[in-house]
């Protein structure tokens, strides 16, 4: 990735020919109309079931915080439908910490089609465009 952009920034700069292949088509941005962090009911260990990207609907269940022993558990709930444009990666959390960013939006399904395809173009594993260089070994 850091090689695909020091060149993409050469090109831009007129350094070095740009590569003849056609240029995808930008998809429009979407602005949300507002968004709210869900918190953390109590301090535990977080079990997320929802990941960057996915679409909620209201009341779902995002993911349990749970104590170390299993004695208690609290559901983080989405208050409203969206998407979730924000999240913890660490499974330890204090009471109070934010957990999920969702993000409320007017279509809120066609959002998620565009993050998807957009999360599928920026998969390492997925990409399909010729290589520009060889890599450095």
């Amino acid at each position: 990735a850091g090689v695909k952009g020091i060149l993409s920034t050469m090109r831009e700069l007129l350094m070095i020919p740009r590569l003849k292949s056609s240029k995808k088509k930008r998809a429009a941005p979407f602005v949300a109309q507002s968004s709210t962090w869900l918190r953390a009911p109590s301090s535990g260990i977080l079990r997320a079931s929802k990941t960057l990207g996915a679409k909620v609907d209201k009341g779902e269940t995002l993911g349990i915080v749970s104590d170390p022993f299993g004695a208690s558990e609290a559901l983080v709930k989405s208050p409203n439908p969206g998407i979730i444009i924000g999240r913890t990666n660490i499974p330890l959390v204090n009471e109070g910490e934010a957990l999920f960013h969702v993000a409320r939006f007017k279509n809120s399904e066609s959002i998620k089609e565009t993050v998807e395809v957009f999360q599928d173009e920026m998969d390492p594993a997925t990409d399909t465009s010729p290589a520009d260089e060889t890599p450095i070994v």
